[in-house]
């Protein structure tokens, strides 16, 4: 009997610090994405790596003093007196999630677009520009002992980043962090966003991005950015290089094997253009075409997400089948449909209907070219 209640209690022990283990995060896993010291002082940030639920981060306004004027020897906060909040997730979140952070600034009980935020002091950026260092760790800054890992910092105001931060609004860099990898001073100007310029994985071109002051859009008045509202996506992009032949479902002509619904599709200028044939209902994620891609008679290209067309899209239909494309997110770009006709000289008439949900054949019938 005692072995089974030994037995039980471990087991449930085990249960319980389980669902509360914490993702531990790297440098880079979380990067800011909208910051403003003029209004509310909001900031919102993007996840670049997969968490639990529980998982905690610390958002600090205090600068770090990166070698206490005394060559790396002692580096520590420059000012522990500035605000910090505790952020805690509260269910399982992908990599290329956003989140939002609402007037800190004025809010005794905080709202957040996810998780949960705890404030520690009185929160509030220099209007002239500031900083923001994302860590995680143990507690709010005392000495620098409570710090795990440094994960980012985003800078703005009339200086860089500097070696004393004794001063309220500046920062070095924090320790392990890199200049223009994970650390950003983002310029001059008091608020920025970033301008959605680089969405797609693989993470590391995500980091990249967001790392560079020139992806964000500043201003010195008091817009209150919010968050980009950029869709993220973190998995890797399966590129078609056309190796083999023209064949879609040919793992050989892809980087990263023939595309499922999850994949994110990327169509680059290459000798094989890429046909989906009669016998091929393709999958994807999201694709970006930028060369051609063509659909025959009885090939179909299912999109979960988003369709980028900055090339030639085909669809073909012959005397019995025709091609499919469905999109279920957003559509942008031509999409060229050719539909098969008989010409045998006894055929006279045609029937078709319009080649799109929601198309008015009214409309499409009376359009000049059509």
């Amino acid at each position: 009997m005692r072995r089974k209640l030994f037995f039980t209690s471990a087991f449930f022990g085990l249960i319980f610090y389980s669902s509360f283990a914490q993702t531990t995060l790297s440098a880079g896993d979380v990067a800011i994405t909208s910051f403003n010291s003029d209004d509310l002082d909001e900031f919102s940030f993007v996840l670049l790596k997969d968490i639990t639920s529980g998982t905690i981060i610390y958002f600090t306004a205090n600068g770090w003093d990166d070698d206490a004027n005394g060559g790396g020897i002692a580096p520590t906060w420059g000012n522990i007196d500035e605000a910090t909040l505790k952020w805690t997730s509260n269910t399982a979140m992908s990599c290329g999630a956003e989140v939002q952070i609402i007037l800190p600034s004025v809010n005794s009980t905080l709202d957040v677009s996810t998780g949960s935020v705890v404030k520690y002091g009185n929160w509030g950026f220099k209007i002239s520009g500031d900083a923001i260092i994302v860590y995680q760790g143990t507690g709010k800054p005392l000495n620098g002992t409570e710090v795990t890992t440094f994960l980012w910092v985003f800078n703005t105001g009339t200086v860089g980043f500097v070696s004393d931060a004794a001063a309220t609004a500046t920062t070095g860099i924090p320790t392990s962090l890199i200049d223009g990898t994970n650390a950003v001073y983002a310029g001059t100007l008091d608020n920025f966003q970033y301008n959605c310029s680089n969405t797609l994985g693989p993470v590391a071109s995500l980091k990249t991005a967001l790392a560079t002051p020139g992806n964000f859009s500043g201003t010195n008045t008091a817009v209150n950015y919010k968050a980009s509202g950029c869709s993220f996506y973190c998995a890797t992009v399966n590129t078609w290089s056309g190796t083999t032949n023209t064949d879609w479902n040919n793992a050989g002509n892809w980087s990263d094997g023939i595309p499922n619904g999850s994949s994110t599709v990327s169509i680059p200028n290459v000798t094989n253009k890429p046909i989906i044939s009669s016998v091929t209902n393709a999958l994807v994620n999201n694709i970006t075409v930028g060369d051609i891609l063509t659909i025959n008679g009885g090939g179909s290209l299912s999109i979960a997400s988003n369709l980028t067309n900055n090339g030639t899209f085909n669809i073909n239909s012959d005397a019995t089948t025709n091609g499919s494309l469905v999109v279920t997110g957003t559509a942008s770009g031509n999409v060229t449909y050719n539909r098969y006709l008989s010409s045998n000289g006894t055929t006279k008439w045609h029937l078709f209907g319009a080649p799109v949900g929601n198309q008015d054949i009214n409309s499409f019938v009376t359009t000049a070219g059509n």
